[in-house]
């Protein structure tokens, strides 16, 4: 199953980020309260 476009720019942000779940998340278009659930 191929990711979706948000899905995809969440895995690019989280390789830019360093690891970073909750940034990359924010970076990603996802809402800050999504994000802080995200964060991995």
């Amino acid at each position: 199953m191929p990711l979706n476009e948000k899905q995809t720019r969440f895995a690019h942000a989280y390789v830019a980020c360093g690891g970073n779940g909750r940034a990359a998340a924010i970076q990603a278009g996802y809402s800050h309260t999504s994000a802080a659930k995200t964060g991995l």
